[in-house]
């Protein structure tokens, strides 16, 4: 008598090989989440840079005015961009500041509007006297090698 071998189990069967079409599939979801996560780590970097440009361009500023209220000048002017320096030498400069009480005789300048564009940015806002007159100032601070420097300013515009 012969015997018969055992019945098989599922378990025993050999393991199916995988559809051609299964990995294509996870290779593109995957492709795709890692394209997301690119993509939003690049919006949240370029987001984060904007915002740093606005607060460098607005320190520059800033800087520029306690400069000349500490009698600066000379190093306000080494503060400004070279197109402005090309344009106005230190000599009238000098004449500048000491027409402009306003902005370099101010108790306080803010700078609340703020466009920045590539290596340029405008600021806009007031200087406050001491005696609380508010009068318009607009800088306009360019990125030269890194540093932020003061390429015009306008009051009282």
């Amino acid at each position: 008598m012969s015997e018969q071998p055992p019945p098989r189990d599922r378990d025993d069967d050999p393991p199916e090989e995988p559809s051609p079409w299964r990995w294509l599939l996870f290779g593109c979801v995957g492709c795709g989440v890692f394209g997301l996560c690119l993509f939003t780590a690049f919006v949240v970097l370029a987001a984060l840079g904007s915002q740093a440009a606005k607060e460098d361009s607005v320190a520059a500023a800033r800087r520029h005015v306690q400069l000349v209220k500490q009698a600066e000048i000379a190093a306000a002017y080494g503060d400004t961009a070279p197109e402005f320096q090309a344009a106005t030498d230190l000599k009238t400069f000098e004449a500048f500041v000491a027409q402009q009480g306003v902005l370099y005789q101010a108790s306080d300048v803010s700078l609340d509007q703020r466009q920045v564009n590539d290596d340029v940015a405008t600021l806009q806002g007031q200087a406050t006297a001491e005696d609380g007159t508010r009068t318009p100032v607009t800088f306009v601070v360019v990125n030269v090698a890194g540093r932020w420097l003061v390429r015009d300013i306008s009051i009282g515009e």
